[in-house]
């Protein structure tokens, strides 16, 4: 685990963490999946990684009663498998998918016809390699370039003919491995918004897990409800209040926030005597 990129734009790490011991029992976490709880969509190790994050993610909600949600650009039936036997509270498909608490119904603002018209547009693409992976999602199309140039390339110029479609209904996620063509109107903060003014996430104070240099507005919203917002990554992130490198440290922290709380516990129960 490192200090923060930009000392000045946050608090000392220790400091910062230390905020995360206060008042525990009063926190509400929210995890992105990708690139936070797990490593990127070629880790080697992908099975293993599902299954402690898995075990982990049970640990804290048993812990915090039940506040804990996962953010994902996957589909929530992606998400439910990949953390099986957990059905986490949270979104899919970037904020398309809304689940307000752990093992509800999945709402939704679109169907997966709405965007056939992006999948008449694939089938006649002349831009796309034939060798570019694409997964249809459902709520969105996904071009697995994995950074190769000429296939990002390619996936951004097939993004901005899909968009150009209906610039009001799609938008397009450029990212470092995969670039999705999906729709305008929904984000991971404006899901982070709803999931906290609802059920066991109200009066709480969140504590926001994103990828460093993405999803600025999860880190806004962290803000908002005065809470804690946490980057993970190697990209600087000014707007967070902790920078961590990479999965491995969010299971530290996940790790020492419940020891902290038997701690707690312990001194609970000694008291009582």
């Amino acid at each position: 685990m490192r200090s923060a990129l930009a000392p000045v734009a946050r608090p000392p790490l220790r400091e910062a963490i230390a905020a995360l011991f206060s008042d525990p029992r009063e926190k509400a976490f929210f995890f992105a999946l990708e690139g936070v709880l797990l490593p990127g969509h070629d880790a080697l190790d992908a099975e293993a990684d599902g299954e402690i994050a898995t075990l982990l993610l049970a640990d804290l909600a048993r812990a915090v009663d039940g506040a804990v949600a996962v953010l994902s650009d996957a589909p929530l039936a992606e998400v439910d498998r990949m953390l099986a036997p957990l059905r986490p509270a949270g979104c899919g498909a970037r904020g398309l998918e809304l689940r307000l608490e752990a093992a509800g119904p999945c709402v939704g603002r679109r169907i997966a016809a709405d965007l056939d018209p992006v999948r008449r547009l694939l089938a006649a693409s002349a831009v796309l390699p034939k060798d570019l992976e694409v997964v249809d999602e459902g709520l969105a199309l996904a071009l697995h370039h994995r950074g190769e140039r000429g296939h990002a390339a390619a996936a951004k110029s097939f993004v901005a003919e899909a968009i150009a479609l209906a610039p009001a209904v799609f938008r397009g996620d450029l990212g470092g491995e995969v670039t999705r063509v999906t729709f305008a109107g929904a984000s991971m903060g404006g899901a982070i918004c709803r999931i906290m003014d609802s059920g066991r996430f109200a009066d709480r104070v969140p504590v926001v897990f994103t990828v460093a240099g993405r999803n600025p507005d999860c880190l806004s919203v962290a803000n908002f409800f005065g809470g804690t917002s946490v980057a993970v990554g190697s990209s600087p992130d000014g707007g967070a209040d902790i920078a961590l490198d990479g999965p491995l440290d969010v299971r530290w922290v996940i790790r020492d926030f419940l020891a902290h709380l038997e701690v707690e516990a312990a001194i609970d129960a000694g008291g009582r005597r």
